[in-house]
């Protein structure tokens, strides 16, 4: 009776704290003011990029080296095993609120002394044998336990947030190195072309001048155009092969392999134009580094939730069932049989405010975590806005270029003419040429950056968005 009337006196006492649980104080989160629609725009699409947007490339190169990367990366590979520990470490916090169980088994060999009061009659060596189940289990009354699984819970959902911060920045790296290499490549191939061109005029000036026609000034003036085209070769080609060797970096894989996939010069993919880009809210649900500020956030006001538990009682139930004897052959004899049962509370009483003090860092931390979250936020906002006028700046200059070119080869045509009609010398059809040729590096140079803003805009938005269910239905 004195065991159950100490138990009914211990959940009395809980029974009367568990109405003083308090809840945790709430840290302040200022709402980031969200527009309806981006400040820029560039053309529309009735469908938005899939979250695979670097397939929206159709560059089977780039597709291959990001499902490489994907695949042998050691960042994403560290990623994923970060998710891997978190996982358990949730398992092993979680096990925590079961009841636990151990068994034991003892032998000792205990000899007490004499000089003390009462040692003469207690003398001698004796031996003791135990053996048992012991049970323990901490009740959960103000949700310690409870807070403790959902720290864990936010620690993996911040693990896996960074597994795909990861994967996102890897991709768009690949992106933009493939963007620099179709770039070189293509600029190359129209180098290559006008120096061709260059060395034909070289030629017929010579010839000129072996007939007495020109001079060896203007021979000169040829041949130093031809070294100096010659001379940006060895820059492209180091470019290709720069960038060769940062993709099989970033791919985790061998740079032959690479050469494999982009030697083609071809055949490089597009460049999307109809992209849908959504709103500013739908870019927070689909941006890796937004996602990964807001699980921070839930996993610091986790935190803030078992700050305050530590602050309270502790109330645990234990029991024990087995064996004690000092002759091992009766172990197992039911006059050998041992059980207890019990409870303990522990309830902070002075502790020189340590674990307020604690409470109140951890919702500051919290805090600023919402901070961290809402410059997140307006910086994803404002690289969104940026890439949309980047990109749009850049079309513009393209559709120049290629009105500049349709004039261009319309002057190549009519020196064509005109030199069939003997109005001119060959001479004003290699000018012609030689111009046209210079708005093809220039496009080429276009396309480059055209490429790389694309996929910043891409990334900035986060790949897919839900649509509303209006635009879902339309």
């Amino acid at each position: 009776m004195r065991v159950s009337a100490g138990c009914a006196l211990l959940g009395v006492v809980t029974l009367t704290l568990v109405s003083c649980r308090t809840q945790p104080p709430s840290p302040v989160v200022q709402q980031p003011q969200a527009t309806t629609a981006w400040r820029e725009d560039v053309l529309g699409a009735p469908v938005a990029p899939s979250a695979a947007w670097w397939t929206e490339f159709q560059d089977e190169a780039l597709n291959a080296l990001v499902e490489q990367a994907l695949a042998s990366s050691p960042s994403i590979g560290a990623a994923r095993a970060r998710v891997l520990v978190a996982q358990q470490e949730r398992r092993a916090i979680a096990g925590q609120q079961e009841v636990q169980a151990n068994l034991y088994a003892d032998a000792a060999l205990q000899r007490g002394s004499e000089n003390r009061p009462g040692g003469a009659f207690s003398g001698g060596t004796n031996q003791l044998y135990g053996a048992g189940v012991e049970l323990s289990y901490e009740v959960d009354l103000w949700g310690r336990l409870e807070s403790q699984v959902q720290v864990a819970d936010e620690a993996l959902a911040v693990s896996v947030e960074l597994r795909r911060v990861a994967a996102d920045a890897l991709i768009a790296e690949l992106a933009r190195e493939r963007a620099e290499l179709r770039g070189a490549q293509g600029e190359l191939l129209v180098l290559e072309r006008s120096v061709t061109l260059l060395r034909e005029s070289l030629d017929l000036e010579r010839s000129r001048l072996a007939g007495g026609f020109s001079t060896e000034l203007d021979v000169a003036r040829l041949e130093a155009e031809v070294a100096a085209a010659l001379a940006l070769v060895p820059n492209l080609q180091g470019r290709v092969e720069a960038a060769r060797h940062r993709l099989a970096g970033l791919a985790a894989c061998d740079v032959a392999q690479v050469e494999r996939w982009t030697a083609v010069t071809d055949e490089r993919g597009v460049v999307p134009v109809d992209l849908a880009l959504g709103t500013p809210l739908d870019a927070l649900e689909n941006r890796s580094d937004v996602r990964l500020a807001q699980r921070e956030l839930l996993r610091q006001t986790a935190l803030l939730g078992l700050a305050e538990a530590e602050t309270k009682p502790r109330l645990s139930i234990g029991a024990a069932l087995g064996t004690q004897t000092d002759d091992l052959g009766s172990l197992v004899d039911a006059s050998s049989r041992t059980f207890s049962l019990g409870g303990s509370f522990l309830a902070p009483l002075l502790n020189g405010q340590r674990l307020e003090a604690a409470r109140d860092a951890q919702l500051a931390r919290a805090e600023a975590a919402a901070e961290d979250w809402r410059a997140t936020v307006l910086r994803a906002w404002s690289e969104t806005e940026v890439a949309i006028v980047e990109l749009r700046r850049e079309r513009q200059r393209l559709q120049a270029l290629q009105t500049q070119r349709t004039i261009q080869e319309r002057a190549l045509v009519l020196a064509r003419d005109r030199q069939q009609n003997g109005l001119v010398d060959y001479f004003e059809v290699l000018a012609a040429q030689r111009a046209l040729l210079t708005v093809d590096q220039e496009l080429a140079r276009t396309e480059t950056v055209l490429l790389q803003r694309t996929v910043s805009l891409l990334r900035a938005i986060g790949g897919q968005w839900r649509a509303s269910p209006d635009e879902a239905q339309s």
